[in-house]
Order: C-alpha cells, then sequence, then structure tokens
C-alpha cells in the first residue's frame, strides 16, 4: 500500500520540519530543566501520542473542516498557550520543593501519568501537527489506492517516530545539564525557575504569532 520511496520524501519533508525547534522542542526542554530526565522523557512519550491522536482526527475527517475554517486552528493554538502558560507557573510557584528524582521514590507514579497526560495535551494542541497532517501529509498520498485513511494513518507514524528521537535527544541534553545544577540547592530553584519560564516564553509566543 505505502512505497519506499513514498514514505522516504515524506520523511525528508518531516525532518526539515521537525529540525526546526518548535512548542514540542521547547515544552520537552523546560519540563527537563525544571522536572528532570525522567519526567522529560516521559512527556515526550505523551506528546507523541497526543501528535498520533492528531493525525487519527484529521485522517477521519477533521482536516477538510480546518481548511474551511481556519479559525479551529486559532482556538487550538489558545488553548494550548495557556495550558503551557498554567504550567509554567505551576513549576516557579513550587520551584523551592523540587528535589531530583530517583525511579521508586514516593509518587513517582503519580507523577509519571501527570507528565504523559499533560505531553498528551501539549502534542494535541499543537497547530503545527494539524498543518503537518492536514495540509502537507496528503501531497505524499497516492490517490489510486484505497483506502486513504489507512495511507494517512500509516504515513503518519513517520513524523511521530522522528519528533519522537527528536525529542528525546532535546530531553537527555536538556537533563544533563539540569544534573549540574542539582549538586547545589540554590542553582536547581534557579533551573526550575527557567524551566517555568521557558514554558511561559513558549505559551504566550504561540498566542501571539
Amino acid at each position: 500500500m505505502i512505497t519506499g520511496s513514498q514514505m522516504a520524501a515524506f520523511g525528508m519533508a518531516c525532518v526539515v520540519l521537525i529540525a526546526v525547534p518548535g512548542p514540542s522542542v521547547l515544552f520537552i526542554v523546560g519540563r527537563a530543566l525544571e522536572a528532570g530526565q525522567r519526567t522529560a522523557l516521559t512527556t515526550v512519550v505523551g506528546n507523541a501520542l497526543g501528535t498520533y491522536t492528531v493525525a487519527v482526527i484529521v485522517s477521519v475527517g477533521f482536516g477538510p473542516v480546518l481548511q474551511r475554517f481556519p479559525a479551529c486552528l486559532t482556538v487550538l493554538k489558545f488553548v494550548g498557550a495557556a495550558f503551557l502558560c498554567w504550567l509554567g507557573l505551576v513549576a516557579i510557584k513550587n520551584r523551592k520543593n523540587v528535589v531530583v528524582g530517583v525511579p521508586g521514590q514516593p509518587g513517582q507514579r503519580r507523577r509519571d501519568w501527570a507528565a504523559l497526560r499533560q505531553g498528551y495535551v501539549v502534542g494535541g494542541t499543537n497547530p503545527k501537527a494539524y498543518v503537518v497532517f492536514a495540509v502537507i501529509l496528503p501531497a505524499f498520498l497516492r490517490p489510486d489506492i484505497e483506502p486513504l485513511v489507512a495511507q494517512m494513518l500509516i504515513l503518519a507514524v513517520v513524523p511521530v517516530v522522528i519528533g519522537l528521537l527528536c525529542d528525546s535527544v532535546w530531553a537527555a541534553f536538556s537533563s544533563a545539564a539540569r544534573k549540574w545544577f542539582a549538586r547545589s540547592a540554590a542553582r536547581m530553584h534557579r533551573m526550575s525557575l527557567l524551566g517555568g519560564a521557558l514554558m511561559i516564553g513558549l505559551g504566550l509566543t504561540m498566542a501571539f504569532t
């Protein structure tokens, strides 16, 4: 159904788009600086799941709606921006309570689920994902092969996997920097403050661009 050249061409287009840091990357960096590697990587997984959910929504018929009513993207943009600003404010408020996470510590599973949900919401409200799946992906479909929905769902895996790998790298590098700051409580507080500020800045940037 899907040819190798078809996936390769779409993959190259996705690499170009994903290589430019967008809302997801900045969010992952902010989470890594604020809460550490485990939370950041869990957020990456949630973001990937949210992004693929966008692909499913677009594939079953939401794409034409977005093209006919561009205001829908604006609504999604403001919802995502408000959520990011809220997460940033929470991070700043709780910066003095931050500890370096270790597997098995009390409440870790609850924090993992929270990070997964938060990443899912950010991925599901990222306007860039809707543009990729509703505008760019259809250009790589083969209309002579049915069903088109199945083609879209298969091709959608390509940017999701690329984003998952790239975001994981960003999470790892940002978490490595955080470990140095963790040696000092004052530096740790400043790092959490920076992570929260990044998320707020990202939310405001999404809202006004």
